[in-house]
């Protein structure tokens, strides 16, 4: 039987999958079409495994732990990427620790920077639904609209199986696919409204409409579930000794330099 913490505000929080649904899915394997040549999956792959190779995340991960964190950390020096990993790793128990939901704001102002997702009673309710639409695998979309700040917490709850849903990470996945897959293999995802200014300058939606690729967009209902399956097929071909969330981390630092640099080199628009 699993066994239960606390309660927040009525709500069960248990140490198995019921409060945060693990996900099933599909290894994604390597293969070649009949003629030889790589098929989209291999250039996908490809792409993210010269990022993993290229990037160095101890050096580039530069954002800090707030020094009003919920737990300790070790004390022997550690670069803020080790810190970041260390406080994914350990969190999950300080999250249900008491029957109050400080910790999930403070996961989402102090930690994400996401100031404007305020404490209080409709915010509450959020995230306790947010939970159980995890458990039914169905985001409803007053939930989709919050979805960098919600993704936040079930990454701290379960990050094994759920990942931060951002602008960032979005935009660059978005990227990948369109330059390696086809789009009968894959879907796009929608991207959530992001105040970086790079980001802003490159509207991918443009970009894909402007193309011969007919992609489609994900359901935001299904969107956040398609993408933790595929950070996490991707992460067993890429770098298996790896948390997945190492992953979402790199493409939260490549977004505004690689991807956005490599937008830039191979999109050309020519006016007639």
């Amino acid at each position: 039987m699993p066994r239960a913490i606390r309660t927040v505000e009525g709500h069960d929080v248990t140490h198995n999958s019921e409060q945060c649904h693990a996900l099933d899915f599909v290894p994604l394997t390597l293969h070649k079409t009949s003629d030889g040549k790589r098929s989209a999956d291999n250039k996908m792959i490809e792409y993210f495994n010269n990022l993993y190779k290229s990037i160095d995340l101890n050096e580039r991960y530069e954002w800090d732990i707030p020094f009003d964190c919920p737990i300790k950390l070790p004390l022997e020096a550690m670069s803020n990427y080790h810190k970041n990993k260390y406080l994914k790793l350990n969190l999950r128990e300080k999250l249900f620790e008491y029957e109050s939901l400080s910790p999930h704001y403070w996961v989402i102002q102090n930690w994400g920077g996401i100031k404007s997702f305020k404490r209080n009673q409709n915010n509450d309710e959020k995230i306790k639904k947010f939970y159980g639409e995890l458990r039914r695998q169905k985001l409803s979309r007053n939930s989709f609209s919050t979805i960098s700040s919600l993704s936040k917490v079930s990454s701290f709850c379960d990050c094994h199986n759920y990942f931060i849903y951002d602008a960032r990470a979005i935009f660059a996945l978005n990227w990948i696919i369109f330059k390696c897959e086809s789009p009968d293999t894959q879907k796009l995802f929608p991207q959530p409204i992001g105040r970086n200014s790079i980001i802003n300058k490159y509207d991918l939606g443009t970009i894909v409409n402007l193309s011969n690729k007919n992609f489609s967009y994900y359901n935001l209902n299904e969107a956040y579930f398609q993408y933790c399956k595929l950070i996490k097929k991707i992460n067993l071909m890429v770098c298996p000794s790896e948390e997945a969330f190492v992953l979402e981390m790199l493409l939260f630092v490549t977004s505004v330099k690689e991807i956005a640099e490599d937008i830039s080199e191979t999109i050309k628009i020519n006016i007639n």
